[in-house]
């Protein structure tokens, strides 16, 4: 029912990666540079907070190294949390928990930046964000606690997830 819902509510990613859950053993699902969720990834508000934390990391010659949700604690708009807020991705990844990243110097203040989002999907009580008003309390009363649930029944199953990026500063 609630795969069927996010394709309703054209949330492709949220139910290929529910339907994904419910295999026995899912395997992690990596996407790389290339995938059209990217397009989706850099569209959102988020990602532009992740690049100027990646900047600064440049500015201060920290050019490998990994960011925490922990490091957006003075901004309030993510208080503490790496969450995407676009329609599709917002019920699709339940919240970045770790980016790795590399620069390499390209010469003229010029870099190239390579990095990757590690998510986790998986359900916990109330921790999975939505947009739509009207969704969201159809959502949360139908599926959520249901899918919170299919977790603990080990019917919902979760796998990680790794995006990788590439950006050119």
């Amino acid at each position: 029912k609630a795969i069927s819902v996010f394709r309703v509510f054209s949330r492709r990613y949220s139910a290929d990666f529910l339907e994904h859950s419910l295999e026995s053993n899912p395997s992690a699902l990596i996407f790389e540079s290339n995938h059209p969720i990217i397009k989706k990834i850099k569209a959102d508000p988020t990602y532009q907070k992740i690049l100027q934390k990646l900047k600064d990391k440049i500015v201060a010659n920290n050019l490998n190294g990994e960011i925490w949700p922990e490091d957006f604690m003075n901004d309030p708009a993510m208080n503490g949390k790496i969450n995407f807020n676009s329609p599709d991705l917002v019920t699709a990844l339940h919240g970045i928990h770790k980016i790795e990243y590399r620069v390499r110097p390209k010469g003229n203040k010029k870099f190239e930046l390579e990095f990757v989002l590690f998510d986790i999907y998986d359900f916990e009580k109330g921790n999975v964000p939505f947009i739509l008003t009207d969704f969201k309390e159809f959502f949360k009363s139908t599926t959520i606690n249901r899918l919170d649930i299919g977790e603990d029944l080990g019917v919902v199953n979760n796998f990680e997830i790794e995006i990788h990026l590439k950006e050119n500063l």
